[in-house]
């Protein structure tokens, strides 16, 4: 199927990118922090309007709350740094939020999505993903890279 790309309102213009399979933009979260996003669909059969509805949904939702995010990922990582990659004192849940950087979002079917952080060096230079269900729940978190 050929894909084309898509005027929104809320995600501007999303340009489809043939070979990675999604359509993507940039887009500008406060504090004037510029992330990539990306939505992927499943299929050639999947609903391109219900798609773009859940993922513009769970985009102001993050927009909204993105510390949300970084507070799950934390509970998730932060005794592994200090534990294993820390080569210093031990930092605290605000130092760990406070090192990362949103770096961008993928919008998947069924309204889930998944969060890429600039480490901060934290975790040496990996990236850290943060999973987020329909509900809008971080899932998981852990070190890309």
């Amino acid at each position: 199927m050929m894909r084309k790309d898509l005027k929104d309102k809320i995600f501007g213009s999303l340009r489809w990118d043939k070979q990675l399979g999604w359509w993507g933009t940039k887009l500008e979260l406060p504090p004037k922090n510029k992330i990539e996003v990306y939505i992927t669909p499943a299929n050639d059969e999947t609903d391109i309007e219900k798609l773009l509805e859940t993922s513009k949904k769970a985009f102001l939702a993050i927009k909204k709350d993105e510390k949300k995010l970084r507070e799950g990922a934390a509970a998730k990582l932060l005794k592994l740094h200090n534990e294993t990659w820390n080569e210093g004192k031990p930092i605290t849940k605000e130092q760990f939020m406070g090192r990362m950087r949103l770096e961008s979002l993928g919008f998947y079917i069924g309204g889930i999505a998944e969060a890429y952080y600039n480490d901060g060096d934290l975790f040496w230079g990996h990236s850290i993903s943060v999973s987020v269900s329909k509900a809008g729940k971080v899932t998981d978190a852990g070190i890309e890279g």
